[in-house]
């Protein structure tokens, strides 16, 4: 988690161990962030290293690709990452 949030502003808000109303325990994280990407190209950047970190906000999200999961990242204060 260090290095998705390495040169950013940020502070953890919840890290969990499971989540309620899923047919097995899951891990999640969610992270407050002060200074999201502005950029398309900022926030492509960002989402490969989500990738790289928690391939499953991708491949299990709402987002069909990286590029739209980056455009999920503009201006977000919010950032959730999940693992099953």
């Amino acid at each position: 988690m260090k290095d998705i949030v390495q040169g950013i502003s940020s502070a953890r808000i919840a890290i969990t161990h499971a989540v309620l109303h899923r047919p097995r325990p899951t891990m999640s994280a969610n992270l407050s962030i002060a200074a999201a990407p502005t950029t398309i190209e900022e926030a492509v950047n960002v989402a490969a290293e989500h990738f790289a970190f928690c391939p499953d906000n991708i491949w299990q999200g709402h987002t069909p690709n990286l590029t739209a999961y980056a455009g999920r990242l503009l201006d977000s204060p919010l950032w959730s990452f999940w693992w099953d």
